[in-house]
């Protein structure tokens, strides 16, 4: 079984804005963890990461002591973790490699009967030459804007028609949504795999991991708890008591709630 995670981003600070958001990185990682420590296969299990681990180059203890326990915990199970850097934490020396993982760039393994193929994050034109290597029936791994996501950046790294018709399935990091489409009229999927939570007001789909077994021909996305974002604009203050009872307040995952109102309200 291929654990495909999403853009973990691994910081002590999630939100500037607020300062008292600070553990869910770790609390993520921990659920993330006992999931795929849980799930019954009788499969090999491997778990692959698609870049930006790490929201910046520079990384502090904490940070380190976040994903150290999570590859620890997987490496404890026999689970081996494989990555690409991203464009977050791309680094001359791969933090994946130095922290206990196995970096994957520019080269293919094979697990659970299937070929996966990496490829770092890099400029456009060097992305386009290096995908074009990719093997036959391959799954690859990049960490890039893919053309079905453009409105999410304002532009793509990388069109359909750049990779090679051989491969298989095409999964990648960059994009904080979690979506799947077809691949090769259907033959394969091509998967944005989104990030572990949000990391801005604007994403408030989804979050989880993706998994594809031996057999399987699509994806299963797997979603994991988290902060809720909520948006409104209020007109009058007699609104707010109705928005926050249709919220609800989780106790668990407090919401993240942008209100817009007029300044006349202040």
């Amino acid at each position: 079984m291929l654990y495909f995670l999403p853009d973990l981003h691994i910081c002590s600070r999630v939100w500037k804005a607020c300062p008292q958001v600070t553990n869910d990185p770790r609390r993520l990682m921990a659920v993330l963890g006992d999931r795929i420590l849980a799930d019954k296969t009788k499969e090999d299990k491997a778990v692959l990461l698609p870049g930006d681990v790490f929201t910046g180059q520079k990384v502090d203890g904490n940070e380190i002591n976040i994903f150290s326990t999570f590859i620890r915990a997987m490496r404890d199970a026999g689970i081996p973790v494989y990555g690409i850097q991203g464009n977050h934490d791309f680094n001359e020396k791969a933090l994946i490699a130095e922290l206990g993982g196995i970096c994957l760039n520019d080269s293919v393994v094979e697990l659970d009967g299937r070929k996966i193929y990496g490829v770092d994050w890099r400029p456009r034109e060097q992305l386009k030459e290096a995908v074009a290597l990719a093997p036959e029936d391959c799954i690859l791994m990049v960490h890039a804007t893919l053309e079905p996501w453009e409105p999410y950046d304002g532009g793509f790294d990388l069109a359909l028609a750049d990779i090679p018709e051989h491969v298989q399935h095409v999964v990648a990091g960059h994009v904080h949504s979690a979506e799947a489409v077809a691949w090769q009229d259907g033959k394969g999927q091509c998967v944005s795999l989104g990030s572990l939570y949000p990391c801005s007001i604007a994403q408030s789909g989804q979050h989880g991991f993706w998994k594809l077994g031996h057999t399987d021909k699509k994806f299963t996305f797997v979603a994991l708890p988290g902060r809720k974002i909520h948006r409104f604009i209020l007109h009058e203050s007699t609104e707010l008591p109705k928005l926050l009872k249709l919220v609800g307040l989780d106790a668990e995952w407090p919401p993240i709630i942008e209100l817009k109102y007029p300044t006349a309200m202040q």
